[in-house]
């Protein structure tokens, strides 16, 4: 059974006694939770920054449209274009929302950032190029 993390920590306090040593346990067991909590964000955050080196070291992702006249595409490059390209390339899922595309209507190479976590960024080249 699982339970919420305020009831099970009301859930926790029912079967400590609050006497002094009850009081030290449950001071105890908050402090593990926090602990546990704090490795937890480290280790998201890592993941992060390991995706970001993965995403950097393939360096240029490309992307195939349909062109036009003067090297102008029939549409636009989208979020999720670049997200596509980069699942092609590396296997790594990004979700769409977290990428930022610049307007691109023309062949060319540009750049996209993409928000792996809060405190993480990284940088791709994009390379838009005729089918």
């Amino acid at each position: 059974m699982s339970l919420s993390k305020g009831l099970e920590a009301e859930h926790t306090m029912d079967k400590i006694p609050m006497t002094a040593g009850g009081f030290q346990a449950l001071t105890e067991e908050l402090r593990h939770r926090q602990q546990v909590e704090r490795q937890r964000i480290i280790q998201i955050k890592q993941q992060a920054e390991s995706q970001k080196v993965a995403l950097q070291t393939v360096g240029r992702f490309v992307i195939k449209k349909q062109v036009g006249e003067d090297q102008a595409i029939f549409g636009t490059v989208t979020n999720g274009d670049v997200a596509e390209a980069i699942l092609a390339a590396t296997q790594q899922e990004i979700d769409r929302r977290d990428i930022v595309v610049p307007d691109i209507h023309i062949l060319g190479f540009y750049k996209a950032q993409i928000k792996l976590h809060p405190e993480v960024s990284a940088e791709v080249e994009i390379h838009v190029a005729s089918l």
